[in-house]
């Protein structure tokens, strides 16, 4: 019976917010690490483009892909470790995080600034460490104080988080981040190159290979 109400009520959504949701849905239950964790967080990583034309690699893909990556690593390893300097033995004290990086404009599939948007999963252990790492930059905006951690982040321009409130606010902006993938082709081939090149990053496990429609 609660299936039966369920179908009925998202035959009432629009057909792009259920396949949206229904993707982030998929992608939720794969997000093994992230279970049992309440606090959820959507991010927007966005480094300085200037650096990004100085390197000559506006164009190619990979080498984009590399470095915006390579700056998302070194972010959330230097925020688990202002948490616990021990956080890979203490997974109650890691926050998880899934994340893609979006190249093209949605609308005219022009090549733009790479940036990156993804979830964080915070346990209840650090929520309030993680939460104290926070500043509100302007009316509705919260950002990473970079300030406060240890490192040098004068490649990132920006940091943008907001709390996600609920399960169907998580699932809906999970399957909108998966959207930003590239289609076709092009996300086939990215997402390959993808295992291959961070075999690191657990988030590529259940994320990039979640059963979404295209």
């Amino acid at each position: 019976m609660e299936n039966e109400l369920t179908e009925r009520l998202r035959q009432l959504w629009s057909q792009d917010y259920r396949s949206t949701y229904e993707r982030g849905e998929r992608a939720l239950k794969d997000w093994t690490e992230a279970r049992t964790i309440r606090n959820h967080y959507s991010i927007t990583m966005t480094p300085h483009e200037h650096l990004i034309h100085a390197q000559d690699i506006w164009y190619d893909i990979d080498q984009r892909e590399r470095y915006t990556k390579e700056n998302w690593f070194y972010l959330i390893q230097r925020l688990n470790r202002e948490i616990d300097n021990n956080y890979q033995r203490k997974p109650h004290l890691t926050i998880q995080h899934q994340v893609v990086i979006e190249h093209y404009d949605k609308d005219t599939n022009t090549l733009i600034k790479p940036h990156l948007h993804g979830t964080l999963a915070v346990p209840d252990a650090c929520h309030e460490q993680f939460k104290a790492l926070l500043i509100a930059t302007r009316q509705g905006v919260t950002s990473i104080n970079l300030d406060a951690l240890k490192g040098d982040f004068s490649t990132i321009k920006s940091t943008h988080l907001t709390h996600i409130p609920d399960e169907d606010n998580l699932k809906y902006w999970i399957g909108y981040v998966m959207k930003q993938q590239l289609q076709g082709d092009k996300y086939e081939d990215q997402q390959s190159k993808q295992r291959e090149r961070y075999p690191q990053d657990n988030s590529l496990k259940g994320f990039w290979n979640a059963n979404c429609p295209r």
